[in-house]
């Protein structure tokens, strides 16, 4: 009898796409509409994971987009470099949102500025910036204008922007719902908890500021191309009164579907799949450390050989690999590969300050 489903390509059948294979067989990647060559101009933002990216770009020699260098006595800052300009973990949706209103004068903070306990002016936007503090506010004001200067060079030059979405919740101003990226009160923040609120961002939420942000961005850079992922790293703690098992479930499958509708309404969205690489269940947690938070030294390879053998045009990393066979993928990686983008340096991650 004839159905729908009998002539499907072999991918489209979870016996023959999944059961039938072992997981460093299975290639998630159909098909995709973007090719990097070496010149192409690739900017990132996002969660911590974003680095992972940027970082095997740059060790390729593919043209890894910064717009912002450290200022003097800066310069072994981790702030500056991980990503296109020096803003930090960019989380939520909200953030990112944000970040391109603050760079276009379109939404103006009421809070620009903190002072610690030691009478010194933080960043809220980059707590990193400067750990202590500046002396002055016309310092720390004067960086904030280079800072967004670089910003929009990243918007508007970049030929892709790679955005990885990294969680919903977050924490807002009570005025102005200012997002910031860290919890105020796990920096040198006095009497945070009068202007700061806890927010979970809903899906409808987030569709409507990521759409708003790509009308935003095509408005400035007509012809870029945008390239969406999800962070596989669970979340460190959640506020939610529940436990964080669930809240890191409705985090990731929000941030899916929002990445996948988001996709789906632009023809110039992509989503390339690093959450289902590491996180599906067939891969039976093997691409997580013990903590099963954090990804292993051969999860993120897997991700970056993948991303390379789709996205880029003359990836070393594809020409590295051996024939496909039986092995774990960990076995099955030359070593030299495994090196190379296993164990990134100096990454950044502002929800590490919630360790405990």
């Amino acid at each position: 009898m004839s159905h729908p489903y009998r002539d499907l390509p072999d991918h489209q059948y979870w016996r023959r796409a999944i059961s039938s294979h072992t997981w460093d067989e299975i290639d998630p990647v159909i098909e995709t509409r973007i090719k990097l060559q070496q010149t192409t101009r690739v900017a990132t933002a996002g969660s911590c994971f974003a680095q992972r990216i940027a970082a095997s770009l740059m060790d390729q020699g593919y043209s890894y987009l910064k717009t912002e260098t450290a200022p003097a006595g800066q310069e072994e800052n981790p702030l500056y470099g991980q990503f296109s300009a020096a803003y930090g973990n960019v989380y939520t949706v909200l953030q990112l949102h944000q970040l391109m209103g603050r760079a276009y004068g379109m939404f103006k903070p009421k809070t620009n500025y903190w002072v610690n306990s030691q009478g010194r002016y933080m960043d809220p936007f980059r707590p990193a910036v400067r750990e202590e503090g500046f002396e002055t506010l016309e310092e720390l004001l004067e960086l904030q204008k280079s800072h967004l200067k670089a910003v929009r060079r990243v918007f508007e030059e970049c030929e892709v922007f790679l955005f990885t979405f990294g969680l919903t919740e977050g924490w807002v101003a009570k005025e102005d719902r200012a997002a910031i990226p860290v919890v105020p009160g796990a920096v040198d923040c006095p009497d945070w908890n009068d202007h700061y609120e806890f927010h979970n961002a809903r899906v409808h939420e987030m569709n409507q500021l990521l759409n708003a942000f790509l009308k935003d961005l095509r408005l400035v850079n007509p012809r870029v191309e945008v390239i969406l992922t999800v962070s596989p790293v669970s979340m460190i703690a959640t506020y939610e009164k529940q436990h964080v098992l669930l809240s890191n479930t409705y985090t990731k499958s929000a941030l899916r579907v929002v990445a996948e509708e988001t996709a789906r309404d632009h023809d110039f969205v992509s989503y390339f799949p690093s959450f289902e690489m590491v996180y599906s269940h067939p891969s039976q947690a093997q691409y997580y450390e013990d903590d099963f938070r954090l990804v292993k030294s051969e999860g993120v390879t897997r991700v970056m050989t993948m991303f390379a053998k789709h996205y880029l045009s003359n990836s070393t990393v594809e020409e590295r690999r051996p024939e496909k066979t039986a092995a774990p993928v960990n076995d099955q990686l030359a070593e030299e590969t495994k090196q190379e983008y296993a164990n990134v340096a100096g990454v950044l991650c502002d929800e590490e300050r919630l360790a405990f």
